[in-house]
């Protein structure tokens, strides 16, 4: 059975997800499973900072408030601090700045890592070669970054 936490999550991931279509026009929530069922066995938090890995970014500057207000209410302060260390911010270079951020907090790596390969496994489903072949590049690169070359 599913804690509080992970429900609490699971929601939160849907508020912000639930319309939300990826690159190859299947539901966003898709990915989230994914990536917070690769991590399952590593432990409760590893499952909630899966299935929050994406909602700070993805939120919107309407909804992200009122998602990080939720966040810093219901959950422990490593997963906080985890789903800080993963959320990709604007003003942040993907590899020098923001993977950097991500190493420091072993949580966020480990889930990072997971999502990172459930990107490359579903390259498959976009069309545009070019795109695909780009994020191919992008997602190889982090992996050795991340130390999962």
């Amino acid at each position: 059975m599913a804690s509080l936490e992970t429900i609490v999550a699971h929601s939160i991931a849907q508020e912000v997800h639930s319309k939300q279509k990826d690159l190859a026009g299947y539901s966003t929530m898709n990915h989230i499973y994914g990536v917070s069922r690769a991590v399952k066995s590593l432990g409760e938090d590893y499952v909630v900072v899966a299935l929050l890995h994406d909602t700070l970014e993805d939120a919107g500057s309407e909804l992200r408030p009122k998602i990080e207000e939720h966040i810093k209410n219901t959950f422990n302060k490593k997963v906080i601090d985890a789903v800080y260390a993963i959320t990709h911010n604007a003003d942040e270079d993907y590899f020098n700045d923001y993977l950097a951020k991500v190493l420091q907090n072993p949580i966020a790596t480990k889930v990072k890592i997971a999502d990172v390969k459930n990107n490359l496994s579903r390259l498959g489903n976009i069309e545009e070669k070019e795109l695909r072949n780009k994020l191919e590049t992008k997602y190889k690169k982090a992996l050795e970054v991340l130390g999962e070359s």
